[in-house]
């Protein structure tokens, strides 16, 4: 659906952003978005007013833009046909830094032999972005033709694909089973909407983050990082070991934990420790080889698994917030080590997802 070229009913609510990539019209009937388009589009008698859904929807565009959202939790209604219906559901079902073929999305559909109609359908897409018809690319790898041009789509495709593995990946089905689980952690989610979990790919780049971060505050962690980064430069075990612990320390850490981190790019280094067959590993394993080496603990171990390779049932005792977290959500003065076990095991076996929303409940005052 080109841009200025779309209908909605009068009576709707109606108003215009400014953004990054150019104005966005969005639209509510009072309880779902119903259009969202490129420009500024104005029917007859149009009621221009910001909603609090309409508000809501700009600033989740916002966040997806500046790649700080993967995901929009939005009531939408678009109107259609029902096979026009079906595409745009499966439109919904590409994941976040992912592309479709006409005839990938014919066949999710059931309907192998209509990559022609599914073309259509998808230029019909009423509710841009939301419904992401630019994750569709030609059979033959090329942009096709896209509402807003084929510069935002390509931006926006850039967008995704530089973000697609930044936030820990979870979906319905964990969230569905943890508000079963527990009723107090299903309220909380329910009231914080999707919480995202930034990650980092890199197995040794992790590491040295979470040695860092070792009892200390967040604020502090990012502020040694950021000088870490900025002097060093890429990490990687090679340039790591080039650097005096003097110069480690010097980036705001303690003289002991610099000497861990050079201890380890060296045992890195030398192949001596082969991330890489980490994958291979079960948790208990991964924890036992880490907590092998000096500077290295239970709790380190378990943010690696978490924070890097996205383990599913991460949920640790040695991490304050997360313990703080349980404490604000049920109401604790005190945590015990037999309590904190038995809500991890209501939690399992999706502990990471839980152990997400507590950090974030242990933000509250």
């Amino acid at each position: 659906m080109l841009s200025g070229e779309i209908e909605y009913d009068i009576k709707s609510n109606v108003f215009y952003y400014e953004t990054q990539i150019g104005k966005i019209t969005i639209v509510d009937n009072g309880t779902a978005i119903t259009n969202v388009c490129f420009g500024e589009v104005r029917n007859k008698d149009t009621n221009i007013i910001e909603t609090p859904l309409l508000k809501k929807a700009y600033e989740q565009i916002q966040e997806y833009l500046n790649g700080k959202r993967s995901t929009f939790e939005l009531p939408l209604a678009p109107q259609g046909t029902e096979f026009q219906q079906n595409v745009w559901k499966a439109l919904q079902e590409i994941p976040y830094g992912k592309t479709n073929s006409y005839k990938d999305v014919a066949k999710n559909i059931g309907n192998i032999n209509a990559s022609r109609a599914v073309g259509m359908a998808n230029n019909k897409n009423p509710i841009l972005l939301f419904i992401p018809c630019h994750r569709v690319i030609g059979a033959n790898g090329k942009l096709v033709g896209y509402a807003g041009g084929l510069d935002i789509k390509e931006k926006l495709l850039e967008i995704e694909k530089q973000k697609a593995n930044v936030f820990f990946k979870y979906n319905s089905k964990e969230i569905a089973y943890l508000k079963q689980a527990d009723a107090k952690l299903g309220e909380a989610i329910d009231r914080l909407g999707r919480v995202e979990r930034v990650i980092i790919k890199d197995l040794f780049t992790a590491l040295i983050f979470a040695i860092i971060g070792q009892q200390i505050s967040v604020k502090a962690v990012n502020t040694i990082w950021n000088r870490v980064q900025e002097r060093f430069g890429e990490i990687t075990p090679e340039n790591i070991s080039k650097i005096s612990i003097n110069e480690i320390q010097q980036c705001g850490m303690t003289t002991r934990k610099a000497g861990y981190i050079r201890s380890i790019s060296d045992t890195v280094s030398r192949g001596d420790l082969n991330l890489n067959e980490f994958n291979k590993l079960s948790d208990k394993e991964v924890i036992s080889q880490l907590s092998s080496l000096h500077g290295i603990g239970i709790w380190t171990a378990e943010m690696l698994l978490l924070n890097s390779m996205e383990r599913p049932n991460i949920v640790s005792w040695g991490d304050m917030a997360i313990r703080r977290g349980m404490m604000k959500l049920y109401g604790l003065s005190e945590l015990t080590k037999e309590q904190f076990d038995e809500y991890k095991k209501r939690y399992s076996p999706y502990g990471s997802v839980a152990s997400i929303y507590l950090w974030k409940i242990s933000t509250f005052k």
